[in-house]
C-alpha cells in the first residue's frame, strides 16, 4: 500500500468504511513512498489513522500549506489535508473507469437505495464485493439484451463456482440447480434474488442443496446417502 487510493481499496476489502479513515501528514517516512507505516510490507490495515508523506506527489500544494515554520491554524490545515487526500484518492480510483463501470455503480446505488424494493436492498448487501460485481455486470447485460438462460448460468457460475445449473430437456422451461453447500436462510435469499432477477417468471426452478440428484448412467451421482431422488 504505497498510495492513498490503495489504502482506500484495502479498507473496502476489509469491510472498513473509507470515510472513517483519517489521513494525517507525516514527514518521518521514506521520501520514495506516499504512505507512512512502521512496516513497509504491511498487507492489512490495523487502524484508521494513516500517515501520509505530503511531499511525495503534492509538494507544490503542501510545501507551503504544511510549512513547519507555520504554527497557526494547525487543526484547520490538517483537516484540509485529510479532505484533499480523500477527494484525490476518489479521483485516482475513477481514472480509467469504463462507461459500463459507471452504469453498474448507478445500478448498485439504485438497489441499495431501495428503488427496486426494500428486500432487494437487504439481499444485495449479502453478496461480497466480487460477487456483487459479477451480479451487477449480469444485470447490466440483461438490461441491454434481455434475460436468458445462458446469462443466468454465467452469473451463477461466477457466484457459485462449484454449483451446476441444468436445463431439463424433458420439461420445457424447467431448471435444476445443484449447490454443494448446506441450505441456510442467507443462501436461500441470495438464490431467490438471482432467480427472480435473471429468469422470466414462467420458469420452474428446483434447487438441490448439499447432495446432487441422481442421474442414470452417471455413477458419481448415484452413491447411497449422497444423492437426492427427483
Amino acid at each position: 500500500m504505497n498510495l492513498t487510493w490503495e489504502v482506500i481499496l484495502k479498507a473496502k476489502q476489509q469491510n472498513i468504511d473509507p470515510h472513517t479513515l483519517k489521513f494525517h501528514p507525516d514527514f518521518s517516512g521514506s521520501p520514495y513512498r506516499e504512505t507512512v507505516f512502521d512496516d513497509m510490507n504491511l498487507s492489512e490495515l490495523a487502524e484508521t489513522q494513516v500517515g501520509i508523506n505530503p511531499l511525495y506527489r503534492f509538494s507544490h500544494i503542501f510545501g507551503t500549506l504544511l510549512d513547519i515554520n507555520e504554527s497557526r491554524y494547525t487543526q484547520l490545515r490538517e483537516m484540509l489535508f485529510d479532505v484533499f487526500l480523500h477527494y484525490q484518492s476518489q479521483l485516482d480510483l475513477r481514472q480509467g473507469l469504463t462507461k459500463s463501470e459507471y452504469y453498474i455503480r448507478a445500478i448498485l446505488r439504485d438497489l441499495l437505495g431501495e428503488v427496486y424494493g426494500e428486500k432487494a436492498a437487504e439481499v444485495v448487501a449479502l453478496f461480497s464485493n466480487e460477487e456483487a460485481k459479477s451480479m451487477l455486470y449480469g444485470l447490466l447485460t440483461m438490461f441491454r439484451c434481455g434475460s436468458s438462460m445462458e446469462l443466468f448460468r454465467q452469473v451463477m457460475r461466477a457466484i457459485y463456482p462449484r454449483g451446476i445449473v441444468y436445463r431439463n430437456g424433458d420439461v420445457y422451461r424447467e431448471i435444476l440447480i445443484y449447490l454443494p453447500q448446506q441450505k441456510n436462510r442467507i443462501e436461500e435469499l441470495r438464490i431467490e434474488f438471482l432467480i427472480n432477477g435473471f429468469l422470466d417468471i414462467n420458469y420452474t426452478v428446483y434447487t438441490f442443496w448439499g447432495h446432487h440428484f441422481g442421474v442414470i448412467d452417471l455413477e458419481e451421482t448415484l452413491e447411497f446417502d449422497e444423492m437426492i431422488l427427483f
